[in-house]
């Protein structure tokens, strides 16, 4: 028994209703979670878009701010540089002049103990 020509249709039409056999149901089912998954890895993708151009943009700015510092290092290492340079050019000169103790340097520089070891 074939049944009534295009009766399915008409019922799918009228009442908005989808039929078919039990062993269609599983692939309908899994063809709507894969659309399902299909849909939320889209979402996905544009969310990750977006993080990864704003991560682009401030890489870039990163990078100019890493570029400063390391100008600002290397004057830092030149001025460490010329100021030990001149310190070991008065302490060569200063070599050939005789110490005096440390409590008289202290009262000609005006210094006391205290400033001598770390105290304020």
């Amino acid at each position: 028994m074939r049944g009534v020509p295009g009766l399915i249709e008409q019922a799918q039409r009228q009442h908005r209703v989808l039929l078919m056999s039990p062993s269609l149901l599983p692939a309908l089912l899994h063809t709507i979670r894969v659309g399902h998954f299909t849909l939320q890895l889209e979402r996905k993708v544009g969310e990750i878009s977006q993080i990864l151009s704003a991560v682009k943009s401030e890489w870039a700015k990163l990078g100019e701010a890493m570029d400063t510092v390391a100008k600002r290092a290397d004057m830092l290492t030149t001025g460490i540089d010329s100021t030990q340079t001149r310190i070991r050019a008065v302490g060569r000169t200063l070599k050939n002049i005789d110490a005096i103790d440390a409590e008289a340097s202290n009262a000609l520089l005006g210094l006391d103990d205290s400033q001598e070891n770390g105290a304020a």
